[in-house]
């Protein structure tokens, strides 16, 4: 009886020391927050650069005729004409036996183009060159080269355009313009060639 008294007595101490005792506080771990991750900004866009204010276009001018000038520099020993060599050599040359006929097929040409009074004028070739009157207003273009073409097809594409006097905006109309083309056969390197040559004797 003495055993079962004393174990009552324990069982009850502890059930007294167990509801009695202090209980640890609890420990909350109170973690900050983690920042969310900053995001990457794109850059800013760069502006492009502001272009430059357009210049202010001067008034369109009247047209003029194309000129065709010769690929041949000028001698400085001998000043070169307007024509270049092909001026030069029709100028120093005479009309030989064939001349004619090559006159009458340039006329023949133009004749087959509209406006042939107003545009062609007279033509006259030497041993090399042929020296070609004509007149030429934006009117005037279609015929004006169309025989122009022709006769660089046939001839040689040895040409240049000369106009008769200054031209310019105020020029009237049409204007006179004078094409020298070699000959079939005949360049201006072998025409060169000829005048160094002879200049050499």
């Amino acid at each position: 009886m003495r055993w079962l008294a004393l174990a009552g007595a324990a069982a009850a101490w502890l059930i007294v020391y167990w509801l009695t005792r202090p209980k640890p506080s609890a420990v909350v771990a109170h973690t900050a927050p983690s920042e969310p991750p900053t995001a990457t900004q794109p850059p800013a866009p760069v502006a492009p650069p502001t272009p430059p204010a357009p210049r202010p276009s001067a008034p369109a001018a009247k047209a003029l005729p194309p000129a065709v000038q010769s690929a041949i520099a000028a001698s400085p020993q001998q000043p070169q004409p307007q024509g270049g060599e092909l001026q030069a050599a029709f100028e120093r040359e005479v009309p030989d036996a064939t001349a004619a006929q090559a006159e009458a097929r340039i006329r023949e040409i133009f004749k087959r183009e509209a406006e042939f009074d107003i545009v062609f004028r007279h033509v006259i070739c030497t041993r090399s060159v042929c020296k070609i009157d004509l007149r030429w207003s934006p009117e005037l273009s279609d015929p004006y080269n169309g025989g122009l073409i022709k006769v660089v097809e046939e001839f040689s594409r040895e040409l240049a355009l000369v106009p008769e006097g200054a031209v310019g905006p105020e020029t009237p109309m049409p204007i006179p313009m004078v094409a020298y083309i070699a000959r079939k056969g005949y360049s201006i390197e072998g025409l060169l060639a000829e005048r160094g040559a002879a200049a050499g004797h």
